[in-house]
């Protein structure tokens, strides 16, 4: 199965569907983030490739500066954590290890730089700023932290599409990464195909068990049920 057809066949199964999928698989809560990592919006949703980021604790100590200098500066004060921005592609998912520290690597301006570049998803165990412009720009973000606080000063850039360890999880570029509204699930690029004929498995039989149920009690049908 293709690269394309892998994801888009995903994009029609939900997180619970595959969770099952791993548990069945004998991989119980190996893949699930920790309930912390939520969407900054109610609805937002990706499946996307893990491109991977770690960010570690800065060393930076600021000093009161006059505004003129910190706008000169500010750009190599962030000390490479943006760097990734450049390199992501279509259809992936940035998934961050910030360590849960209170900064916000994602914020109303990058997240739609990402957005145009085709990026599905972001993900990051660590912080998301300007919340009230990420959900008008309908961006997928989920994080573990919501904060006002910029990177200045709080991270510097480790590396880049190397495994992480985000949010409880194991994570390697070019794993599939899914988000909704119950969290982020990791499914690991090996056991990917298994997964996904289980979680399709999955997903046929509860349409049926519910749509019955919608017709016995005189519901109109929805998407989920059709």
């Amino acid at each position: 199965m293709n690269e394309s057809e892998l994801l888009q066949r995903y994009r029609q199964v939900r997180l619970p569907d595959v969770s099952d999928a791993l548990d069945c698989l004998g991989f119980v809560d190996r893949y699930n983030m920790s309930p912390q990592m939520r969407p900054m919006w109610e609805g937002a949703k990706f499946v996307g490739i893990a491109h991977t980021v770690k960010l570690l604790p800065s060393a930076r100590i600021l000093y009161a500066m006059p505004y003129e200098d910190y706008k000169e500066k500010s750009g190599e004060m962030t000390d490479g954590c943006y760097g990734f921005v450049g390199n992501a592609k279509q259809d992936e998912a940035v998934v961050v290890d910030a360590e849960g520290i209170s900064a916000g690597l994602f914020g109303s301006d990058v997240v739609m730089s990402l957005m145009q570049k085709g990026v599905v998803g972001m993900v990051i165990d660590g912080g998301c700023r300007d919340a009230r412009e990420v959900r008008l720009e309908r961006a997928p973000v989920f994080a573990t932290v919501r904060t006002c606080a910029h990177v200045i000063g709080r991270l510097v850039f480790g590396s880049e599409n190397e495994p992480i360890h985000c949010a409880g999880v194991s994570v390697a570029p070019g794993d599939i990464v899914l988000g909704d509204d119950d969290g982020v699930l990791v499914v690991p690029r090996a056991l990917a195909a298994k997964a996904l004929e289980i979680a399709e498995d999955i997903l046929r039989m509860d349409k049926q068990s519910r749509r019955s149920k919608y017709e016995a009690l005189g519901l109109d049908l929805d998407e989920s049920v059709l």
